[in-house]
């Protein structure tokens, strides 16, 4: 009588699991480099100020690749309105999750590459400063975003695409 019962138990906890799936589907939005560069261009260009030196940041294009989503940036900067340098930044960050579950950020923005006037530059400080400008600007913008009841439940990065799970 026991392991009928068990057995009835079983049965139904698999039946209810089952029902379950029913009511919160899972759907998965695929997201591409095209998707995310319309997405942010929305913001651009963008220009920081800082006294009489102001730095306009556009044309921004995106490049996923393995577990990394690629940003390079066009920017041109100007003193006393007067153009004295323009180059191309080249940026690395990872997709995250926001606390609520309904916006997808680049986070972990980190600075591959500053080039000016075509030539690459290796101090630190100055990629520090281009990378916190820009993060300002790209930390406020999702690359994705849910109005609905829905949430997104995982993120993977696979050919070249970001593929968003969500679920009820």
């Amino acid at each position: 009588m026991k392991r009928k019962n068990s057995v009835l138990f079983l049965v139904a906890l698999f039946f209810v699991s089952g029902c379950a799936r029913l009511f919160h589907p899972e759907y998965t939005v695929v997201l591409t480099s095209q998707n995310i560069e319309e997405k942010l261009n929305k913001k651009f260009p963008v220009e920081e100020k800082l006294g009489n030196f102001a730095i306009v940041f556009e044309n921004l294009k995106v490049d996923i690749k393995e577990s990394v989503i690629f940003l390079k940036v066009h920017y041109s900067a100007r003193f006393f309105k007067i153009p004295f340098s323009e180059g191309e930044i080249v940026l690395s960050g990872k997709p995250a999750v926001d606390k609520t579950g309904k916006n997808l950020y680049i986070k972990k923005l980190k600075v591959e590459a500053v080039k000016i006037n075509g030539k690459e530059i290796l101090n630190s400080k100055l990629k520090r400063a281009v990378s916190a400008a820009l993060s300002e600007v790209l930390k406020e913008t999702p690359v994705f975003k849910l109005k609905n009841r829905m949430k997104i439940k995982s993120i993977k990065i696979h050919d070249g695409k970001i593929y968003v799970k969500l679920q009820l």
